[in-house]
Parts: structure tokens; C-alpha cells; sequence
């Protein structure tokens, strides 16, 4: 089923919360392991258009997202030409754990973004 919806599939962005399993799940409530999966699979296809990671201070190792997840290039994860999309956290309407936590400051999304075009990570964009 997969390979055939790949085959009309332009490309697939790939939200990735956490890198480590129990920071995922504290987030999440679920597994991370079919995320990492998916990273191998849709980049094994060449389809992996865009890895996407939400920035919330004090609830996403960001940077260990970035050193497993969006990178380093090979063939488990993008290639050097996937761009990576550090989205700023914001509280707007948000419930739950993540209520009222702060937005990250522009400073510290231009030092994960340089943290990232270090690791390698060729393409990586802010929102």
C-alpha cells in the first residue's frame, strides 16, 4: 500500500517531536519508533520533502532532534538537500502540558539554526 501511494506521492513532510522515546511519549503519549521509520522509509524513497520541528524551550531537546532526526545526512535520514523547518512554538490555544509554556526567542532560533547548518544540514529554514 505504501509503495503504491509513493508512486503518486510528490513528497511528504515529517513532523519530529523528539528525537529520545521518553521525551516523545511525555509530549506525545505515544511510541516514536513508526516516526523513525517513516524518516528511514520516505528517505530510502526519495520522498522526504521536509522534516519539520516544533522549537518549545524546555519540552524539545531540539537539538537532539536535530542530530537524529534531521540529520546527519545518510540513508536513514534526509539528505543533505531536505530542507529542515524549525518552527517557533507558540502557546496560542494550546491545552495541556504545553499551556503557557513561553515562545523561544529569535535569538535562540538563529543559534538552533546555526546549530543545525553546523551539523551539516544544508537547507534549514525558520517559521
Amino acid at each position: 500500500p505504501l509503495t503504491g501511494l509513493m508512486a503518486v506521492c510528490d513528497g511528504v513532510m515529517l513532523d519530529v517531536k523528539a528525537w529520545e522515546p521518553a521525551v516523545h511519549r511525555a509530549l506525545t503519549g505515544a511510541d516514536n519508533a513508526p516516526v523513525k521509520e517513516n524518516l528511514a522509509f520516505l528517505s530510502a524513497c526519495g520522498k522526504l520533502a521536509e522534516v519539520r520541528v516544533v522549537c518549545a524551550p524546555d519540552a524539545v531537546d531540539v537539538e537532539a532532534v536535530l542530530d537524529g532526526g534531521a540529520g546527519p545526512p545518510g540513508p536513514r535520514g534526509p539528505s543533505s538537500s531536505t530542507p529542515v523547518k524549525l518552527i517557533t512554538f507558540r502557546p496560542n490555544g494550546v491545552r495541556g502540558a504545553l499551556a503557557g509554556r513561553p515562545s523561544p526567542t529569535p535569538e535562540q532560533m538563529t543559534a538552533w539554526r546555526a546549530y543545525a547548518l553546523s551539523a551539516g544540514l544544508g537547507a534549514v529554514l525558520l517559521r
